[in-house]
């Protein structure tokens, strides 16, 4: 039987970023109980590049499966060959937009198949799955294979859609399903504030999936600093579709009573027969001429009304006729550009170049994005008005809008290539301190709120460092220090006392590391965590004022009062091994610790060990908390596998492999022997594929 479902509920916000790269399908308000596939995308790539991906990507699947349905179940075949031709898409896009290069996503859809669901999925977006019967929450995700610390490394495979140059692998799951039961598919920005734990509570209530929704989006409300989307199911099995009555049929007849009244009508028309046969001779040749033209009437009158219902279907085909995808995009941007809904047409316009179907289409389609782009930039204020309007919100004490006009102004001049002398830094900075004291001063402020705090707090300092911009304000400057390690000192005590409690370093069952991982493991206990603010960008504080100096370096060099590691390139890879293992297992600000992590273990500078080597070369790879670098992530691999880390050696040999040269070949398959040598499993297994 088919899977019956509650009216499906999903959200699509944009959180606390400049735009949503977030995209959902069935788009938003258009789902309903016939629908059997939902999609979930988180794009990245930054403005204009993260968002098409996402869309691009659930558009081509969806069309995969409309094109090509399925005879019966989603086999892992059949969505192979859909990835495939999806991420042939975005290669032709970004061939086609060069600005578009490094879009990518992640992707998580459900199939309702039956009393089944076949679910796909790449990255961090997952599916939830609570059963309703047992109350259990199973949950997708990209790593669940692994098991050990730093497992993550036997499948070093993209979690992400990019294109055919970076082909990545659908994970897969059949599941079944009972009625009452929950499908639950989002992005890792919903996980924010709404753990596995808050999901298995309101799951557990069994309420309507519309009320549940609500409680999400009234606990991501806020409070959540990624965009987040989502889509929620409810199995409603029990509501079997209602039987087809059968039509009445009259009784029948008995045979007997069908032969007397034969017999009788027989014995009746012979009597008859002798006295009404000439009545009938004479009067038979007139009615014959009376049904001849009775029926010419008959066949003209239906030949007239069957011309005129073809003349009406041929009219209403031409005006209702279901157009190409292509066609109706083009006119649906057009819509939009007459209403100056430019963005939005814009969009459009990709997804029809997503469904042309020759390279006539595709060039019409970039034309009129072309176009679109033209008149929206010509709508867009100017530098020098975004800088107006700046200092009208400065001189209105709205300090937000000051800022978002003024950093607009400052991306606009870059990109014109100067920024002029007499640009006011000065109220941009102190529109930073003075947004930030509000929020500062709030008790009730959450961990996201610091941050922000410490953000503004920084672009503030920033901009009284630099020296070219001539810019002072000793007060300002002071206070924005002052504060800055105040909320930076709070924020390593709680990172601390979190680590603490679940432990640093989850055990690891693999053979015996070096010497230099085992005298950090047993300082392990002694770690403070102490978050630095950028990985590329170290700063050095200056002030113009010497006092001010002192008393800001005196407020910063105040850390918990703990031990802490015999140096501080010691410390500085025990925290970063501590802020790894932490990203983890916190999906919530897994993307900032991992940033922390990577800057920790590359501060450790020469006292780097094996595995802190190995995560920085894992990291570099992945792209977590650092931009994905292949031949960084090969370094950091090497020196691994030189200080004797099986992961190293196992991870150096991969990178080595991607290279496709027989000398490198021959120098992978050396390392791989060596990490299998140690009895390290995904070495084995590759070397194996080998």
């Amino acid at each position: 039987m088919s899977s019956y479902i509650k009216q499906p509920v999903a959200l699509n916000e944009i959180g606390s970023r400049n735009n949503n790269e977030d995209y959902i399908y069935p788009v938003l308000g258009s789902a309903n109980q016939s629908n059997r596939l939902f999609i979930v995308c988180d794009g990245m790539g930054g403005p204009k590049k993260g968002e098409v991906a996402a869309r691009l990507v659930a558009e081509n699947f969806v069309k995969y499966i409309e094109s090509f349905p399925p005879d019966g179940e989603l086999y892992k075949g059949y969505l192979d060959q859909a990835l495939i031709s999806t991420e042939e898409t975005l290669s032709a896009y970004m061939k086609a937009y060069p600005e578009s290069v490094g879009m990518g996503t992640t992707m998580a859809m459900a199939y309702l198949n039956g009393r089944q669901a076949i679910l796909a999925w790449v990255g961090n977006s997952r599916v939830f799955h609570y059963q309703r019967s047992s109350g259990k929450l199973e949950v997708t995700e990209a790593t669940e294979i692994e098991s050990s610390q730093d497992s993550l490394m036997w499948n070093p495979i993209p979690q992400v859609i990019h294109g055919t140059e970076t082909p990545t692998q659908l994970q897969l799951r059949t599941i079944d399903l009972a009625h009452g039961d929950y499908l639950f598919l989002c992005t890792d920005g919903i996980l924010e504030q709404v753990d596995e734990s808050v999901l298995n509570t309101l799951f557990s209530t069994g309420a309507p999936p519309e009320q549940l929704i609500e409680e999400i989006k009234t606990l991501s409300e806020g409070s959540t600093q990624d965009n987040y989307s989502c889509y929620m199911m409810q199995m409603d099995l029990e509501d079997e579709p209602i039987p087809i009555t059968p039509l009445k049929v009259a009784a029948p007849v008995q045979e007997t009573e069908v032969a007397e009244k034969v017999a009788d009508a027989s014995t009746s028309v012979d009597s008859k027969h002798n006295t009404t046969s000439q009545e009938k001779i004479e009067s038979s040749n007139d009615k014959q001429e009376e049904e001849v033209d009775k029926r010419k009437v008959d066949i003209g009158f239906v030949l007239l009304m069957a011309a005129g219902l073809i003349a009406l279907g041929l009219v209403a085909w031409n005006q209702f006729s279901p157009k190409k995808p292509f066609d109706n995009h083009l006119a649906k941007g057009q819509q939009l550009e007459e209403k100056l809904e430019y963005e939005q047409a814009i969009n459009i316009y990709d997804s029809a170049f997503l469904t042309a179907e020759s390279a006539d289409e595709r060039t019409m389609a970039r034309e009129y994005k072309q176009k679109a782009t033209e008149a929206m930039n010509k709508l867009k204020p100017t530098s020098a008005q975004l800088t107006s309007r700046g200092n009208a919100a400065f001189v209105q004490a709205d300090y937000a809008a000051a800022v978002e006009n003024y950093e607009a102004a400052l991306a606009a001049y870059s990109q014109e290539g100067a920024t002029p002398a007499d640009f006011p830094h000065d109220q941009l900075a102190e529109s930073y301190v003075l947004l930030a004291d509000e929020l500062y001063a709030r008790t009730d402020r959450s961990k996201n709120d610091e941050e922000q705090v410490l953000n503004w707090y920084d672009k503030a300092s920033n901009i009284y460092e630099n020296p070219a911009l001539k810019v002072t304000n000793d007060e300002l400057m002071k206070r924005s220090l002052d504060r800055a390690a105040d909320l930076e000192k709070k924020l390593s005590e709680g990172l601390v006392a979190e680590v603490s409690n679940r432990g640093l370093i989850q055990k690891d069952n693999r053979p015996t590391a070096s010497p230099e991982t085992k005298n950090a493991n047993t300082a392990k206990k002694n770690i403070a965590t102490k978050p630095k603010k950028t990985l590329t960008k170290p700063k050095t504080k200056k002030t113009s004022s010497p006092q001010a100096r002192k008393n800001t370096t005196a407020a910063r060099s105040v850390r918990p009062a703990i031990k802490v590691a015999s140096t501080p390139e010691l410390q500085h890879l025990a925290d970063g091994k501590a802020l790894y293992n932490k990203a983890k297992t916190n999906t919530a600000s897994s993307s900032y610790q991992y940033r922390m992590a990577a800057e920790h273990l590359l501060s450790a500078g020469t006292q780097i060990d094996g595995m802190g080597a190995y995560l920085l070369a894992y990291m570099y790879l992945q792209g977590l908390g650092v931009d994905q670098n292949t031949e960084n992530a090969l370094k950091h691999a090497q020196k691994s596998a030189n200080l004797g880390w099986p992961g190293g050696s196992y991870l150096y040999g991969y990178c080595l492999l991607k290279r496709n040269n027989k000398v490198d070949s021959a120098n992978a398959k050396k390392s791989l022997e060596k990490a299998a040598a140690k009895k390290y499993q995904p070495a084995i297994d590759l070397l194996k594929k080998l």
